[in-house]
């Protein structure tokens, strides 16, 4: 408002008042009282952000230093304050001082995703070779999945998948993904290899009777064929897994795990022997 004395101490006035005019000249003073502004700390995301500096009460010119308290935002790094959200403003860190303009300001918190891992993972307990190494990445940011594919006896790759049961999201060697903010462990998905149970007749002569070829996967119990060969001359004693019979044997009926390969039995013969008589053709 106005006053008689300089210092306030006089009569005071407001706009619009009224008063008697003294004998003599009146001299009124403008009396003034400082503005007080906030400069206030936002978080700048809507994530649980803790140790928020408190809001700082200040008069225009003074100078006001940043309190040295750190943001805290799980999978951020804190990197300072700026007058921006985006952060194109004035940049400023913890302890530094700034001098009070007129009116409120808003330091915005700036944030950098700290690294995650890309994990690769074979999905199995048996020996892959292959793998993709662990890869660091920053979330936000456009990366590829390895191109190296996975080898595994008896099973082929299918691809890579964020659920071990293949239910989650898929990804393919050679896909281009935004890095999720926890990163992602991604599972090998497999299927497994169809291989053939060839029965050879292991025989010049023809041979009547051969079993055709079977199918399993890897792992799986395979039987042999209940059919038995024949051949004229000989007699079918069992299957091999070598032609001159030094490998495995097995008889009809019998089963074993097929491996992560074709498997190919031989027949193996038993001549039969024979008797050449001679007859006197007399009774004397």
């Amino acid at each position: 408002g106005w006053n008689t004395q300089t210092d306030g101490t006089g009569i005071s006035y407001l706009p619009g008042d009224t008063f008697i005019m003294p004998e003599g000249d009146l001299t009124l003073y403008a009396q003034w009282e400082q503005n007080e502004y906030v400069l206030k700390f936002d978080p700048n995301t809507t994530d649980p952000v803790s140790n928020m500096p408190t809001d700082i009460h200040y008069y225009y010119g003074d100078q006001i230093t940043i309190p040295n308290q750190i943001p805290q935002r799980d999978g951020y790094t804190f990197t300072g304050w700026n007058t921006t959200s985006d952060g194109t403003g004035t940049q400023y860190q913890p302890g530094d001082t700034i001098i009070g303009i007129e009116g409120d300001q808003i330091l915005y918190a700036q944030w950098t995703p700290n690294p995650v891992n890309i994990v690769y993972d074979a999905n199995t307990q048996d020996p892959v070779q292959n793998v993709p190494d662990t890869e660091t990445r920053i979330p936000g940011e456009v990366a590829t999945i390895s191109n190296e594919v996975p080898l595994r006896d008896g099973y082929s790759f299918i691809a890579w998948n964020t659920q071990p049961d293949g239910t989650g999201s898929t990804y393919e060697p050679g896909e281009n993904y935004v890095v999720p903010e926890n990163g992602l462990t991604l599972y090998a998905q497999w299927q497994a290899n169809n291989y053939i149970l060839h029965y050879e007749p292991n025989a010049t002569t023809p041979v009547h009777n051969i079993p055709g070829d079977q199918s399993y996967l890897a792992g799986e119990t395979a039987t042999v064929s209940n059919q038995v060969p024949n051949r004229i001359g000989y007699t079918f004693s069992n299957w091999n897994t070598e032609a001159n019979g030094g490998g495995i044997a097995y008889a009809p009926g019998d089963t074993f795990t097929m491996p992560a390969s074709d498997v190919v039995l031989y027949a193996q013969w038993e001549p039969i022997e024979y008797v050449l008589h001679f007859d006197p053709n007399t009774t004397d």
